[in-house]
């Protein structure tokens, strides 16, 4: 099977690519910079992984591994939720339409296995009640999440249409090795590395903000499974299980046994309370359950955080 995998230099990418490699797969990996994260499989010429580094825009570019892909997945996104409000005419520009740019590519060629990654977080805007099952009302409160949506709603009428069936993932907060930046992007890991580095962590609002996060492993053993199945549809990917920025911090606290510095700013207005994923659709379709507590996932990337800062 040969597998292009659209942003697979990043966190999750990267963890995807090596579960593939590990068992056989051939795999191309498109990304606008190199790997941070496989430096090695770029310099001892794996046999099984070609790096592509092109701009997800130059869909020109992607023609030839999108042709001869059998599974794409499609990870990239060019925003965050809280930047994307701040230039949305480029959001568009670079997520929807070249996504559709690659549809219409996709549309005159075999069946290909289409898996696009969502956002369980802000495609359904403030939950009228939860969990959230993939029918609730969709009313995203970003631009990054109307993008989402809209190209949700681009697939499934390509699908009607033109056969070019996809499997949607909308996936909550993954969270795991490698992800370790501190920024505007992953509570857990910004959490453990300002603890790390004995720096201050922002929360804004009073920290109650309840999300669900969910373990990388959990995640990629999921997606070896979407691979090799034929369901389509939309699923919600998460633990199902919510976790306040409070409860992060105590967790935190917990297995690093030191006190975190905090710094409470005003919340913002399109932070949404609560979003919990009920994930009994993509369980029941792929026999899958997420195995790793928060507790146990949090404890695996102290861990190798530690490790890294020691290298």
């Amino acid at each position: 099977m040969r597998v292009l995998i659209l942003g697979g230099n990043g966190f999750l990418g990267s963890h995807l690519v090596d579960a593939l490699l590990a068992r056989g797969d051939a795999v191309d990996v498109v990304g606008r910079a190199p790997s941070l994260f496989n430096p090695d499989l770029i310099q001892s010429s794996h046999p099984l992984v070609t790096y592509h580094q092109i701009n997800f825009v130059d869909t020109d570019a992607l023609k030839p591994l999108l042709a001869q892909a059998d599974v794409i997945y499609h990870l990239v996104s060019t925003t965050i939720p809280a930047t994307s409000n701040q230039d949305p005419v480029a959001d568009i520009h670079d997520n929807l339409i070249s996504t559709v740019k690659i549809l219409e590519i996709l549309r005159y060629l075999p069946p290909k296995r289409f898996i696009y990654f969502s956002s369980g977080g802000t495609v359904y805007g403030t939950p009228q009640h939860i969990p959230i099952a993939e029918n609730h009302p969709l009313d995203p409160k970003s631009s990054y999440g109307i993008v989402k949506v809209a190209i949700e709603k681009y697939l499934h009428m390509y699908g009607e249409l033109y056969g070019v069936s996809s499997v949607v993932l909308r996936l909550a907060n993954p969270y795991g090795p490698r992800q370790m930046k501190i920024g505007v992007q992953g509570v857990v890991a910004t959490v453990l590395m300002s603890i790390l580095q004995d720096k201050p962590i922002t929360i804004w609002g009073d920290g109650k903000v309840i999300r669900d996060y969910i373990y990388i492993e959990d995640v990629v053993r999921l997606l070896l499974l979407v691979t090799d199945s034929q369901a389509v549809g939309t699923f919600n990917v998460g633990s199902g299980v919510g976790h306040s920025l409070l409860d992060i911090l105590a967790t935190a606290q917990q297995i690093t046994k030191k006190t975190p510095q905090v710094n409470y700013l005003p919340s913002r207005n399109f932070d949404i309370p609560a979003v919990v994923l009920d994930v009994a659709h993509v369980s029941e379709t792929f026999d899958w359950q997420p195995e790793i507590t928060l507790t146990q996932g949090m404890s695996k990337h102290w861990q190798w955080l530690q490790q890294v800062d020691q290298h």
